[in-house]
């Protein structure tokens, strides 16, 4: 169980003007988020947000190496991304790579390709720093709870798990398990069975084993699942009359018979269910209900926080700290 370090803060960058533009760039396993912002006399304004689905994890080799097409969409997006920074004239910007960049061969030229098409350095970070983003960005979106809060992250590539209580993560676990690794190693043939889902969260289950104990030992916890595969299981109950608001195992159950119901992820339509998350949500799906199940959740709320955001405040944070340093 990995607990946050108590190392002092990174470098901080120049003192800002009082106007200025900063971003955070998250490149993750299925889908590429920039988030960029203006610091107006200490306060953020959100100026735009930007996704785009580029799949890199399904271009991963097991040797590390990214494919070509996945490395093209990667480039092409990032490429995009940058042209908006310079438009928007983005002083300060925060770029990080998760779990397929960390899994990729450090001796491929992609990353000097993708700094080179951003315009910006990439960060390579580790599973525990994107737990603790991911909790920063929850942090920033929701109001404080009374007591102890467990946030969950469904990604590409990984799963993240944070305890903390009000604003301090108290405990943080990145798993090798992630939406597109899981479809890929359970339903690679595109065929949807209950054999399939079985197997997946049977797998699920198993990495879950070494740490469930803990996560689930606390009481009076509120439980927070953030981005693409915990917010489209929500987006797809509310349309199909399952849900008000957040989900159960129950829920999620049922989704899982509607989706049996369709002999394909190709066939796979649900109101409420894009098309690109269709493509990756049986093995996302197969997680969630075992985060669930085993770590004995009655009710996960929504959070629309999660790295990018937690990139985002980390980066404010760092410019606030060094304007007071240079103030004193």
């Amino acid at each position: 169980m990995h607990k946050p370090p108590a190392a002092a803060d990174p470098p901080s960058p120049s003192n800002p003007p009082q106007h200025t533009v900063i971003a955070a760039v998250d490149l993750g396993s299925n889908s590429f988020h920039m988030i960029v912002g203006e610091l107006r006399h200490g306060q953020l304004a959100i100026l735009d947000r930007i996704r785009e689905t580029v799949r890199l994890a399904e271009g991963l080799s097991a040797g590390g190496d990214i494919s070509p097409n996945a490395r093209a969409r990667a480039l092409d997006c990032l490429s995009r991304f940058g042209e908006r920074l310079r438009d928007m004239h983005a002083s300060n910007v925060r770029a990080a790579g998760t779990s397929t960049i960390r899994r990729a061969r450090e001796d491929s030229t992609f990353m000097a390709e993708a700094e080179a098409a951003l315009g910006h350095p990439i960060e390579i970070i580790s599973g525990i720093e994107e737990a603790r983003l991911i909790y920063n960005g929850v942090t920033h979106s929701l109001p404080p709870p009374d007591g102890l809060r467990l946030v969950m992250d469904i990604g590409g590539g990984s799963t993240e798990l944070i305890l903390g209580e009000a604003a301090a993560p108290k405990a943080l676990e990145s798993l090798h398990m992630g939406c597109v690794s899981m479809t890929e190693r359970f339903f690679a043939d595109g065929r949807l069975t209950r054999k399939a889902f079985e197997k997946a969260r049977i797998a699920a289950r198993l990495e879950l084993r070494p740490i469930k104990a803990f996560f689930r030992g606390a009481t009076d916890v509120e439980a927070i699942g953030t981005s693409g595969t915990i917010r489209s299981t929500e987006t797809a109950a509310i349309a199909l009359g399952l849900s008000e608001s957040g989900v159960t195992l129950d829920i999620i159950e049922k989704l899982i018979d509607r989706v049996l119901e369709f002999d394909s992820i190709a066939d796979l339509k649900l109101t409420g269910l894009s098309e690109r998350r269709a493509q990756v949500w049986p093995g996302g799906l197969s997680i969630l209900a075992e985060l669930l199940g085993v770590l004995r959740i009655p009710k996960l709320k929504i959070s629309e926080g999660a790295l990018r955001e937690g990139l985002l405040y980390d980066l404010l944070g760092r410019l606030q700290h060094e304007d007071a340093r240079e103030r004193t």
